[in-house]
């Protein structure tokens, strides 16, 4: 068997089955990917709002600077949807959540 990026086809499901698959998972990936940089920007604007260094912001909210720069230039990939909420609620800001 030839290799395939689609990983459902690559284990044996129908061709079909794994193009539906497939197209689930880059939805949900989209999903998360979409959420964690409204989070993440949330948490810079609110430095921007106030003028805060990456400094102040990271003493602010109780996290290492490291994880600050991270989020700023939206490198997100080791961060959970939790992380950057609990970081995203404790500027203050207000939240609305609809689930569909």
């Amino acid at each position: 068997m030839l290799p395939t990026d689609n990983i459902f086809a690559t284990f044996g499901f129908p061709p079909d089955e794994a193009e539906e698959l497939l197209a689930e998972a880059d939805r949900r990936i989209g999903e998360e990917i979409a959420l964690k940089e409204k989070l993440a920007g949330a948490v810079t604007s609110w430095m921007t709002e106030r003028q805060l260094t990456h400094e102040s912001a990271a003493s602010q909210l109780g996290v290492d600077l490291s994880v600050i720069s991270k989020v700023v230039r939206q490198h997100l990939n080791e961060f959970s949807i939790g992380d950057l909420f609990s970081m995203a609620f404790r500027t203050g800001k207000r939240f609305a959540i609809a689930l569909h």
